[in-house]
């Protein structure tokens, strides 16, 4: 797969660059800096064939857009590379951050079902009521914000009352409570919007922001 080299990105001689430490994200950045031309030390070719240097630091994949604009704040150049769903959910909750994508680059994993992790719109029926019926939607705290950007897009004209509640995991087993439990939120036809692997979109298309 092409990939293009960090260089002609990061015009500096010398600049941070944040990558995800969550243990599925770092192993494929890890990798991928070999490919897009970053050395072990963080030695990398510019544009005009002189080579600069990256300062690698580690934070969450979800922190690593806030580092970066924390660096812009203190006048120090930065850049990240974190998965663009924990970029959009970001710039969803943030609204005036100077940031912006330069580059992104393909996730290809032949093992997973859409050959990159993704986010699904999952219920036990495997269909979504065409009713006014009640229906509860469990989502992820981490995708908070893009989920219900998504569900209020993809529902918009639908007649379903939509209730959405947010866990901090285990999002895909909130659908089996006990049989004795009574709760509005539990209703007859049950959706979950649920991530399935650790790095995941709501789509099918996964990306690693720069």
């Amino acid at each position: 797969m092409f990939r293009e080299a960090i260089g002609l990105f990061v015009p500096e001689p010398k600049a941070k660059l944040y990558i995800p430490k969550n243990s599925g994200l770092h192993e494929y950045v890890n990798n991928l800096l070999s490919e897009i031309g970053v050395s072990d030390g963080g030695a990398f070719t510019r544009a005009d064939e002189s080579v600069g240097t990256l300062e690698i630091i580690s934070a969450r994949g979800e922190d690593v857009p806030q580092r970066v604009d924390d660096c812009i704040l203190r006048g120090e150049v930065a850049y990240g590379l974190t998965g663009d769903d924990l970029f959009d959910e970001y710039m969803l909750g943030t609204g005036d951050s100077p940031l912006g994508v330069l580059n992104t680059y393909d996730w290809f994993d032949p093992s997973a079902q859409f050959y990159r992790p993704a986010l699904c719109l999952l219920n036990r029926a495997g269909r979504i009521p065409n009713s006014s019926a009640v229906v509860s939607i469990a989502v992820n705290k981490k995708y908070e914000l893009s989920s219900r950007q998504y569900v209020s897009q993809r529902f918009q004209a639908s007649k379903l009352q939509l209730s959405i509640v947010a866990y901090a995991g285990d999002t895909e087993s909130t659908g089996e409570y006990p049989r004795s439990r009574k709760s509005p939120l539990v209703p007859a036809h049950q959706s979950s919007l649920r991530t399935t692997m650790r790095f995941a979109r709501r789509s099918a298309r996964s990306r690693l922001s720069l």
